[in-house]
């Protein structure tokens, strides 16, 4: 099933918008590097009884709406996380 042309691409995210975007899978050491996952889950614990890190359910967009997005980022008017899925 075609969906359409997106109309925002990563080429379009990286070189128009210069958005750099960096994700952490939290269970990859877990297994490689026990004790770093150990100290990495103590840290993001204390950052969230410390209120600096409070987990949330980010807003989730299709990605049709990463250029608006980006703009509300850009002028300071999101609140909260946010994320694009490419399968909405």
């Amino acid at each position: 099933m075609k969906t359409g042309d997106a109309t925002l691409s990563t080429h379009d995210l990286v070189f128009t918008h210069q958005v750099q975007i960096k994700g952490l899978h939290i269970g990859a050491p877990a297994s490689a590097a026990p004790d770093l996952y150990r100290s990495l889950l103590a840290e993001i614990e204390a950052l969230i009884a410390d209120g600096v890190y409070p987990p949330g359910t980010p807003q989730v967009h299709p990605p049709a709406e990463g250029a608006a997005v980006l703009r509300e980022l850009e002028s300071g008017r999101a609140r909260g996380k946010h994320a694009l899925d490419p399968w909405r």
